[in-house]
């Protein structure tokens, strides 16, 4: 039988990578991907380490590269919703 999810739970994983995307964002600044190959690229690469870190079965890299990938995920769509990209 599976394992119920709390809503404490839901809530700490978005508080979690809500804090994550601010510090991806305050280090990597709030520029825009100039394309959608560009936000492609970024989150090939994140999909990739995650992918390498499940393999590991190491979960505390798995939780910093599904936090990459989901923040990276969030930037991309945040930047569709400013109609920034270039089509």
């Amino acid at each position: 039988m599976r394992k119920k999810i709390s809503r404490e739970n839901l809530d700490s994983a978005l508080t979690s990578v809500k804090e994550w995307l601010d510090m991806r964002v305050a280090q990597k600044g709030d520029g825009a991907f100039v394309n959608i190959h560009e936000a492609r690229g970024v989150l090939d690469e994140e999909y990739n380490e995650l992918m390498e870190a499940l393999h590991k079965r190491d979960f505390p890299e798995i939780e910093h590269e599904l936090k990459d990938l989901i923040a990276g995920g969030l930037f991309t769509l945040a930047c569709i919703h400013a109609n920034a990209l270039d089509k």
